[in-house]
C-alpha cells in the first residue's frame, strides 16, 4: 500500500499482514485455509473458486459462506470476487435463497447508505431484490439502474455541472433511438447501422442510391455502410427480408443554449451541443471552448473535427 506522507518502511501494517498471508498460504489444505484468505485478501479468486467447488458438494455450509462473504465485503466492499460468490450462491441455490432474501436487503441498504455510488452493490440489488433504496438523481448507480424513468431535463436544470446528469442524459438518449430495436447514424463518408440486440444474417440497405447487401456470419451490433450516402427523408433496411424504413430523428436541443446562457462554461452542454451542430466553423468554435475548459484533453478534443453524424430512426422520427 502506498500512504502519502509516510517514507517507505514507515507503514509496518501491510508487512503483517503479507506474513500472515504468507503463513496462511504454506498451511495444509483445507477450506478453512481459503475461508481465512478471502476474508484476509477479498480479491483472491483461486481461493473464491475453491468455496464454489466445496459449497457444491457441501450446500449446508451455505449460511457459512454467506458470512465469509459478508467478512471480506466489510474490509473491501467494492471487491468483484465476493459479491460474484454471492451472486453464484444465490443463483444456484434458489431454496435457500428464499430464507435469506430479508438479510439482503439489510446488508445492500448499509453498504449503500455508507456508500451510496457502490455500483456492485446496486448490481446485486437490482437483480434478486428489484428494488432501489432511495431516489438519488444524481448518484449515477441510481440513475443506471431507473430504467430511463426519470426526466433527464428536469435532473439537468436542477445542476448542469455536475456531469452526472449528462452521462444520464446520454444513456437516457441512446435507449430512446433503440426503443424499436436499431437506428442509422449517417457520418460525411460512412454510415453505421446500431442494433439493440446482435444482428446476423442478410442485411440491404438502400437510399441515397446506394444499394448494399451485407451477410454476417457472427453476430455485431455495428454494420458498417463504408461510403458517402446522400442525406434523404427515408432509409430502407431490409433485415433477413423484413423492409424496415428509418426517417430523420426530430429532437429539440433548445434546452442547451438556454443552459448555456445561464452557465456559459458549462462543460457537458458545450459537449452535448456538438451533437447538434454540422457546420465545421461553428463546431471548431465550440470544440475551442471546450478545450479552454478542459486543456488537458485539447488533443481529444481536436479529433471531435469532422465526427457530426445525423440520426435515422424506424417510422416517421417523431
Amino acid at each position: 500500500m502506498i500512504v502519502h506522507n509516510v517514507e517507505e518502511g514507515q507503514y509496518t501494517e501491510d508487512k503483517a499482514a503479507l506474513e500472515e498471508l504468507l503463513k496462511l498460504r504454506s498451511l495444509p489444505e483445507s477450506i478453512e485455509k481459503h475461508m481465512a484468505i478471502v476474508q484476509m485478501v477479498a480479491d483472491d479468486y483461486f481461493s473464491w473458486n475453491k468455496l464454489k467447488e466445496h459449497l457444491l458438494s457441501n450446500p449446508s455450509d451455505f449460511g457459512t459462506q454467506l458470512r465469509i462473504c459478508e467478512n471480506a465485503l466489510r474490509g473491501n466492499p467494492k471487491s468483484y470476487q465476493p459479491w460474484h460468490h454471492r451472486k453464484f450462491m444465490m443463483e444456484r441455490f434458489q431454496k435457500q435463497r428464499e430464507k435469506h432474501l430479508g438479510r439482503e436487503d439489510f446488508l445492500t441498504k448499509l453498504l449503500l447508505d455508507s456508500d451510496p455510488r457502490n455500483f456492485h452493490c446496486w448490481n446485486y440489488r437490482m437483480l434478486f431484490l428489484r428494488t432501489r433504496t432511495g431516489r438519488d438523481l444524481f448518484n449515477y448507480s441510481y440513475l443506471h439502474h431507473c430504467s430511463g424513468s426519470e426526466d433527464p431535463l428536469s435532473i439537468i436544470y436542477t445542476d448542469p455541472l455536475d456531469p452526472t446528469c449528462w452521462e444520464y442524459f446520454y444513456i437516457w438518449r441512446e435507449r430512446r433511438r433503440m426503443r424499436r430495436g436499431m437506428y442509422i447514424r449517417r457520418y460525411s463518408k460512412h454510415l453505421e447501422i446500431r442494433f439493440e440486440e446482435p444482428f446476423w444474417g442478410k442485411l440491404v440497405f438502400e437510399g441515397g442510391g446506394v444499394e448494399r447487401m451485407v451477410s454476417s456470419e457472427f453476430a455485431t451490433k455495428i454494420v458498417m455502410i463504408g461510403e458517402s450516402v446522400e442525406a434523404l427523408g427515408k432509409y430502407r433496411v431490409a433485415l433477413n427480408g423484413k423492409e424496415v424504413d428509418l426517417g430523420p430523428e426530430k429532437e429539440d436541443f433548445g434546452f442547451l443554449h438556454e443552459v448555456l446562457e445561464a452557465e456559459s462554461r458549462c462543460h457537458g452542454a458545450l459537449l452535448a451541443l456538438l451533437d447538434y451542430v454540422d457546420e465545421e466553423t461553428e463546431r471548431a468554435s465550440i470544440i475551442e471552448r471546450i478545450a479552454t475548459l478542459d486543456p488537458a484533453r485539447r488533443s481529444y478534443y481536436s479529433t471531435l473535427h469532422g465526427r457530426f453524424y445525423c440520426v435515422y430512426i424506424p417510422g416517421s422520427g417523431e
